[in-house]
């Protein structure tokens, strides 16, 4: 109660005050109490609603990664094409730990990272994890911030790593090089492909001869491969409907 009095005589009033929370958003637009919120979340089942794409990108960013870190079994298509990742060196919580992730994501099949503003460092990351992914069956790295080192190393990584299914691998692009490798790591992907029996599709320019040659035959090779298990299983597949009709 507030009381107050001059010569003319006195007023009293009631004063009620409110405490506000002021909504704290750094300068890449990151919520930093719901960031934290979602990085303490340990189970995919307890994630919070979707942030709105529109009105808080970068809270958003962090919700999807959060995911794949969690492996939630319902994220297959992780999309940030022509969506501008802040650098890793400035928020870890994105390109960062997405990159991580990739090595014991077990359900995200396409990966489109298209002119995201993916940087070297992170590509050296997501090539290591490529060396352990099983499940991974479209990359897209087009036009991003890779050096010729961090391309090289995509191809190392993926040609040590046996069990890989990536079908559609692109590179091709970057805005440090352009299309402009080097030797070195156009014989990198020769060798890949000469070994990798799984890429059917390959944006990657290679102005060397004998490894662009290597790898166009090598790419034919796995496209027919694919097609003679697609009759294979088709075939199988009608057995298996003809025996199961002749046993009624």
């Amino acid at each position: 109660m507030l009381s107050a009095s001059n010569a003319s005589g006195s007023t009293t009033a009631d004063l009620t005050f409110q405490v506000q929370e002021v909504q704290t958003v750094d300068a890449a637009g990151i919520d930093q109490k719901l960031a934290a919120k979602i990085e303490a979340i340990e189970d995919i089942s307890d994630m919070i609603e979707e942030p709105a794409k529109a009105k808080s990108f970068g809270d958003w960013m962090i919700w999807m990664v959060h995911r794949a870190h969690l492996d939630d079994p319902t994220l297959t298509d992780f999309d940030f094409s022509n969506l501008h990742m802040p650098r890793g060196d400035l928020e870890e919580r994105i390109a960062p730990k997405l990159a991580k992730a990739m090595a014991w994501n077990t359900n995200i099949q396409t990966l489109s990272l298209v002119n995201s503003n993916l940087q070297k460092a992170e590509g050296v990351v997501l090539a290591q994890s490529l060396k352990t992914n099983k499940t991974l069956l479209h990359l897209n790295l087009e036009n991003n911030c890779l050096d010729s080192a961090s391309v090289k190393d995509l191809a190392t990584n993926l040609m040590e790593n046996p069990s890989s299914k990536i079908e559609t691998l692109r590179v091709a692009q970057q805005k440090q090089v352009g299309n402009s490798f080097g030797r070195p790591v156009e014989e990198a992907f020769g060798h890949l492909l000469e070994k990798n029996e799984a890429i059917l599709r390959l944006g990657f320019f290679c102005s060397d001869a004998h490894w662009r040659n290597l790898i166009d035959r090598a790419v034919l090779r796995n496209n027919d491969f694919a097609r003679r298990r697609r009759k294979r299983n088709m075939g199988e597949e009608e057995a298996s409907r003809s025996a199961a009709m002749s046993a009624r």
